[in-house]
């Protein structure tokens, strides 16, 4: 099964791919899981919000995005490794006729 890179964090089938790298079920657990990774999850804009619903909206709208970025950059380096270690064995494999 080859995994596509996601180019948006905002779809259902993104959501899944991510929860499922993370190992996370919900939006709320992920934002807590990079919230303890250090991981700020709010902008400078978003920081004056008084509202603790939207804050926590913007949070998890947020965590989709960082994690977006960390799904796609695991996976090119996964495909760089893979084909490295094609490219490999190739080059070790004596040529037979």
């Amino acid at each position: 099964m080859s995994q596509r890179i996601i180019k948006d964090s905002t779809t259902q089938t993104a959501k899944r791919k991510i929860n499922q790298s993370f190992n996370v079920k919900t939006g709320n657990q992920l934002a807590l899981k990079l919230l303890q990774q250090g991981v700020d999850l709010l902008t400078t804009q978003q920081l004056k919000i008084k509202n603790p619903k939207l804050i926590r909206k913007k949070q998890i709208e947020n965590a989709y995005k960082y994690a977006k970025d960390v799904f796609n950059s695991d996976l090119l380096n996964k495909r760089d490794i893979r084909d490295n270690q094609k490219k490999q064995i190739l080059l070790s494999c004596p040529l037979e006729m």
